[in-house]
């Protein structure tokens, strides 16, 4: 059994997996066939365990809490903002903010735009805002929720 905390995308989740199966080919053990492997996740976004499970199809993936749509910043199903104006408008805000803070993906990590925040750490999903470091305007940026 193979089992994390958190899969936003599912690439941190892969990386691990390949090593696992690396292994499993290097030992020759016949356990794919059977499903005996199984991948248990706590939370995922939905892509997360659509991409883990169409990589390794001979793995039994589950996810305890796949996240909503409404966990997402800008998806409109947050219902976060009055009107379809207002999110673009914090989309774009956010956006410039993000490519300071967090230049490689301005909304987090695979471009989630997260709004998940645990209690002793934040996935790099969720929008820079809440979690980088960095500077804005010369002066310091401090997170609301610094990663560990």
């Amino acid at each position: 059994m193979v089992a994390d905390d958190f899969a936003g995308t599912g690439s941190t989740l892969e990386k691990g997996l390949r090593l696992l199966s690396k292994l499993i080919d290097d030992l020759r053990l016949p356990i794919y066939k059977d499903r005996r492997v199984l991948c248990y996740v706590q939370y995922a976004f939905p892509e997360a365990v659509d991409h883990v499970r169409r990589e390794f199809p001979w793995l039994e993936v589950l996810a305890i809490e796949v996240f909503p749509e409404l966990l997402r910043a800008f998806d409109p199903e947050a219902q976060i903002f009055s009107g379809d104006g207002e999110r673009l408008f914090a989309r774009d805000v956010l956006l410039q903010i993000g490519r300071e803070l967090y230049a490689e993906a301005p909304f987090g990590f695979g471009d989630i735009g997260g709004l998940v925040a645990f209690h002793n750490t934040v996935p790099n999903n969720t929008l820079p805002v809440f979690w980088s470091s960095g500077t804005m305007n010369d002066r310091a940026w401090k997170p609301l929720f610094p990663r560990a």
